[in-house]
């Protein structure tokens, strides 16, 4: 069985190159100019190389010191253990985008082909139409529909899941208490206020769109909320999760 202290260890480490990632994806500017995206790639590729020489300092000392290993047992050691501690990290943030395409992709394909409905509909009104207008009104509609049905109708409850985990009183928050769990609750939790967000919004179309195109607009705003409200597939959504964030504590 392996020692609590040593697994504690490793869990820390874990999160040391966790959150030094966050920090280096945070030093890079988000719309960089050349000069700034390479001055920004040099301190953090120096952030990275200090990092790493302490972090293995520290994990050379605690095995040498802690555990009784020789000088060179304790560098092999650790830099295994750096490695590995890294390429956890790397698989931890692709499945945090994953999972941030999941949530949000569907949401983002609404909204877009809501607008394209919207703004193809006002030339519609006018005279002469051209046909290309009227095909990209109803494709809007007919894609927002698909998007509705496929995705919505199968995962719908990943947008209600963090409210009924957070009300629910057999829920024990401890249990999702690690980075994935919390990290993964977050992402849902942010997902659901995006889905009242875009509900919001298009309430708000409803109303102030002329009365001819208030139909497109109420259907789509009745299918996102039947679709997520009234769907009860929570296993086929819990299962998606844990298979994408590995994090097997949802209930």
């Amino acid at each position: 069985m392996e020692d609590p202290t040593w697994a504690k260890f490793k869990t820390r480490l874990k999160t040391i190159a966790i959150f030094s990632i966050i920090l280096l994806i945070i030093l890079l500017p988000s719309q960089p100019s050349l000069s700034t995206l390479l001055l920004d790639l040099k301190i953090s590729g120096i952030y990275l190389v200090v990092l790493v020489i302490i972090l293995q300092y520290i994990t050379y000392i605690m095995l040498k010191l802690k555990y009784g290993k020789t000088g060179r047992e304790a560098l092999k050691l650790g830099t295994r253990l750096l490695i590995s501690s890294f390429k956890e990290s790397i698989i931890f943030f692709s499945r945090f985008y994953l999972l941030l395409a999941i949530v949000y992709l569907p949401l983002m394909g609404i909204a877009l082909f809501t607008t394209l409905y919207l703004a193809s509909a006002t030339y519609v009104l006018s005279p002469n139409a051209p046909l290309f207008f009227w095909a990209l009104m109803f494709g809007s509609l007919l894609a927002n529909v698909l998007i509705i049905h496929f995705f919505l109708g199968k995962y719908g409850t990943v947008y209600k899941l963090p409210l009924i985990l957070l009300v629910r009183k057999n829920i024990r928050l401890s249990r999702l208490s690690s980075i994935e769990c919390a990290t993964s609750l977050g992402m849902l939790l942010v997902g659901s206020l995006i889905y009242f967000s875009v509900i919001y919004v298009l309430l708000t179309a409803f109303i102030n769109v002329p009365s001819l195109f208030r139909i497109g607009v109420g259907a789509i705003t009745v299918l996102l909320v039947t679709y997520v409200l009234l769907n009860r597939r929570y296993k086929t959504t819990i299962d998606l999760l844990k298979k994408i964030t590995s994090c097997d504590k949802f209930p």
